[in-house]
């Protein structure tokens, strides 16, 4: 039962994470109903960070990076992380972690989408209704410290009066807020052509993240998006330089490896629910895509 229990990174599971590392510091990470804010992330889940498999988080994640660097892939992007940048990674997201230097570290919190609404008291900023959506950007040094101070009295707040004050959804609505602005203030400045091929490459990665790798065929996403597929083909290989099929493929063979590792289905049956005519099929897929077959993955991971 253990591999049903590693399928999602559900908050209990990140908040023993955390704990588990946390020892008796004075910036203890702190854990309310149904949120946690800590400013030391990194030793909590280092684990989960060496394992190299793709894992879906269930909850908004928002921080920022303290030190070091990373290369991670979320929702299919690859991404490379460092000192200074500011991520949202909303609920349902798969990520990756490939690499991260030894001074690495980060700081942020994790709170569910119901508990966000509260908080937000229903305005939750576009930005955050999708699903398996992610942002990073780099603020200036100001932007950064405001970020800081506003998640430092965050904890602060919640560990004095903990999660069920007013105040503390307040400051949670402050912190997400913020983050809105600064999204917005620096994807104002793009180029309006290029803006508005990004919203499509956007979307395009959105519904293929949500197909979970059942949809496999471009004309889907075409009829979708009311888009000719040369034209939504053009269109993403412009943005990415990488071709709409490549980038299908790519969720099909993420989803196959979250459920191969993490779960205890057989491999046919995984073969029938992303909807692969047979396991020979499935089989000539995966090995074409990584090398290996998925019973050998499974073995191997």
């Amino acid at each position: 039962m253990e591999k049903e229990q590693l399928k999602r990174i559900t908050f209990s599971r990140f908040r023993k994470m955390i704990e588990e590392k946390a020892g008796h510091s004075d910036s203890k990470p702190f854990v309310g109903s149904g949120f946690l804010v800590t400013l030391n992330a990194v030793q909590g889940i280092k684990k989960v960070f060496e394992s190299n498999i793709p894992l879906r988080f269930e909850d908004m994640r928002m921080g920022y990076i303290k030190s070091g660097e990373a290369d991670v892939i979320i929702n299919l992007i690859p991404c490379h992380i460092k000192k200074g940048m500011l991520m949202y990674i909303s609920s349902e997201s798969i990520m990756q972690i490939n690499h991260y230097s030894d001074d690495f570290d980060l700081e942020g919190f994790t709170i569910p989408n119901d508990l966000l609404n509260i908080s937000l008291h229903g305005n939750v900023p576009s930005l955050m209704t999708f699903d398996m959506y992610d942002v990073h950007l780099i603020p200036s040094e100001e932007e950064i410290t405001i970020f800081k101070n506003l998640l430092a009295m965050l904890w602060s707040v919640a560990t004095l009066l903990n999660s069920d004050q007013e105040l503390v959804g307040d400051m949670i609505s402050a912190l997400i807020h913020y983050y809105n602005y600064l999204f917005v203030k620096y994807n104002k400045s793009e180029d309006r052509t290029k803006s508005r091929e990004r919203d499509t490459f956007n979307k395009f990665i959105y519904l293929v993240n949500r197909s979970n790798g059942i949809e496999r065929q471009l004309d889907y996403y075409a009829d979708k998006m009311c888009l000719s597929q040369r034209y939504l083909g053009s269109i993403i290989r412009n943005v990415s330089g990488i071709t709409a099929k490549e980038w299908i493929d790519r969720a099909a063979i993420t989803e196959i490896k979250v459920l191969l590792k993490h779960s205890d289905k057989q491999i046919t049956q995984i073969a029938d629910q992303l909807h692969f005519p047979n396991y020979s099929f499935f089989s000539k897929f995966f090995k074409r895509l990584t090398g290996t077959t998925p019973k050998k993955y499974r073995e191997n991971n």
